[in-house]
C-alpha cells in the first residue's frame, strides 16, 4: 500500500477542482439510502459533500496527514457529526454489516499488489455492507491509460495553485510492466515557495492494474454480484475508449 503523507498536502490542492464523480456518488447514496463507507477516503473529497448531502459517511485511510485533512475539510464544512473518519487498512477490516454503500474512487484498488490483498480487502468489504448493500469501484481502462510507450519520460499531470497561493505542477514518471499488470510510478510536486525558490517533493508506488473480467471474477469469488460495468460518471457503457471501468457490484439479499 502506498504512503500518500510526504505529499498529502499538494494531493489533496491538486484534486480540489476534482467533482466529476461527486454527483453520481450522491445519487447513489440517496438511492441506497443509509450509511456510506468510503475506502481509501484520502482529504475527504468525496466523503464531505457526501455528508454535505445528509448521508452518513465513514471514510478509512492508512495515511494520518490525509485523515487530518479529512477531518479539517468536515469541519470547515459543518458536516463533522455525520462524518467518522478512522486510520485502516481495507484488508483487515473489522466492520461488522452496517454500510448500504461502499465506494473506492480514483483508481485506490489499483494500490492492493497481489491478488490475495484484492480478495482479503473485498472480503471485508463484503463483510461490512448490509444485504443488498452496494459497491462501487472507480478503475482506469488499462487499453488506454497504462501505456508503456511513453514509460520513462516525465509527463506533465496538472498545475494548479498550492496551498501556499504560488501555482505548483505535478508531474510523473512511469515505468509499466504489461505482462506483470504493474505500473512503477513516481510522483513529482514542483511548489514554489515565498523566497522564490521552487522544491521538489517526490513519492514512488506500484499499481497493480486489473483488466475488465479479471475484476468481474474478483466481485464473484468475493460474493458479490456485478450489476453491471460503466465507462462514464454519466453511466455511459464501458466500451473500448472508455478511460474508466466503473464496476457496480451488490451484495445478495
Amino acid at each position: 500500500m502506498s504512503d500518500y503523507t510526504p505529499i498529502s498536502r499538494l494531493y489533496d490542492a491538486e484534486h480540489m477542482d476534482l467533482v466529476s464523480d461527486i454527483e453520481l456518488y450522491r445519487n447513489f447514496g440517496r438511492r441506497c439510502s443509509g450509511a456510506v463507507l468510503e475506502l481509501g477516503c484520502g482529504s475527504g473529497r468525496v466523503s464531505v459533500p457526501l455528508a454535505q448531502a445528509g448521508l452518513s459517511v465513514t471514510g478509512i485511510d492508512l495515511s494520518p496527514a490525509m485523515l487530518d485533512l479529512a477531518r479539517q475539510r468536515a469541519e470547515s464544512a459543518a458536516v463533522s457529526a455525520r462524518t467518522r473518519f478512522e486510520q485502516a487498512d481495507v484488508r483487515a477490516l473489522g466492520f461488522s454489516p452496517h454500510f448500504s454503500l461502499a465506494i473506492w474512487a480514483l483508481n485506490g484498488f489499483l494500490h492492493l499488489a497481489t491478488t490475495k490483498d484484492q480478495l482479503d480487502a473485498l472480503a471485508r468489504i463484503h463483510r461490512a455492507l448490509l444485504p443488498g448493500g452496494l459497491l462501487i469501484v472507480d478503475l482506469p481502462n488499462p487499453h488506454v491509460v497504462f501505456d508503456a510507450s511513453r514509460d520513462g519520460q516525465m509527463l506533465l499531470r496538472r498545475r494548479f495553485r498550492s496551498p501556499g497561493g504560488g501555482l505548483a505542477s505535478s508531474w510523473t514518471i512511469a515505468s509499466t510492466d504489461m505482462a506483470g499488470q504493474v505500473q512503477h510510478l513516481v510522483l513529482a510536486y514542483d511548489e514554489p515557495g515565498p523566497d522564490g525558490l521552487v522544491r521538489r517533493t517526490t513519492v514512488e508506488m506500484d499499481l497493480r492494474f486489473v483488466y475488465r473480467f479479471e475484476m468481474a471474477g474478483l466481485l464473484r469469488e468475493s460474493g458479490f454480484i456485478l450489476d453491471d460495468v460503466y465507462g462514464s460518471y454519466d453511466l455511459d457503457l464501458y466500451n473500448d475508449s472508455s478511460e474508466i471501468m466503473m464496476f457496480v457490484a451488490y451484495k445478495p439479499r
